[in-house]
């Protein structure tokens, strides 16, 4: 992420997932401490927190949470469901080289840069600006818990929640259990805007996005913008499977 990067972070791992859990992989600072990370999903920062403790160990929070560690356990769910969902997140630092001096007193970047990165980039896992969070997510404008799942309606309908990705990039990723009832890579499939039978547009059936082949489906600009025209970062949209190769978009 270029604006990320200009500040100065750099990308040292990923998130993926194991089984049915989350798992870190790093490949640089592992052993750092006193740094600033990220968790960085395409386009939009998710998280950003502070640790004096190393990366690695700091990390192994969110993968394996206590039970009493609100905030490990929260982010730990908010991961899993974007990973379920076929979206990569990256892992991002900010290292501090302990340069910065006043008085001859040594300051934190870390410390010293959280809470404006937090407030330039509103990550939306963060609450209220604040990383030590004991209470619900602030999300977007309709708000919801970080225990609920986008939902099936019926046999051929479903719903897809408006993430930042999706809601400013115009494509949305369809759930495993619906993978079956797409057509193959790289098909166009015809998709119905609302409820005017005579919007349509030409979208396509990426395979390949996803490291399990379950179908992203691009609407590029013309889905963007509809979808921006008619929906806030947060809302749902039920998505009805009219065909292999068509749907309808409420």
């Amino acid at each position: 992420m270029k604006i990320v990067t200009e500040i100065g972070f750099i990308k040292v791992g990923a998130w993926t997932l194991s089984g049915s859990r989350i798992k870190f992989l790093l490949t640089d600072h592992q052993d750092e401490k006193k740094v600033l990370y990220s968790f960085v999903s395409t386009d939009g920062v998710m998280y950003l927190g502070k640790t004096t403790q190393s990366l690695t160990r700091r990390l192994m929070g969110y993968q394996n949470p206590g039970p009493t560690q609100r905030t490990n356990i929260r982010v730990n769910k908010e991961i899993l469901h974007l990973l379920t969902e076929g979206l990569p997140i990256d892992i991002y630092v900010l290292p501090d080289p302990g340069l910065l001096q006043y008085g001859g007193i040594t300051i934190s970047i870390a410390g010293g840069l959280e809470d404006a990165l937090i407030d330039r980039f509103k990550p939306v896992w963060n609450i209220s600006g604040k990383t030590n969070d004991s209470s619900t997510p602030k999300r977007y404008k309709k708000p919801k818990t970080s225990h609920e799942k986008p939902r099936d309606i019926y046999s051929n309908s479903f719903e897809v929640i408006l993430y930042p990705t999706y809601y400013n990039q115009g494509f949305f990723n369809v759930h495993r259990k619906y993978s079956d009832r797409f057509g193959e890579d790289q098909g166009i499939i015809k998709i119905q805007l609302g409820q005017d039978r005579s919007l349509w547009i030409d979208g396509l059936i990426d395979r390949r996005a996803n490291q399990n082949c379950s179908p992203r489906i691009l609407g590029r600009k013309p889905l963007k913008e509809w979808i921006k025209s008619n929906f806030n970062q947060g809302d749902v949209l039920v998505v009805e499977i009219l065909s292999p190769n068509s749907i309808k978009l409420n």
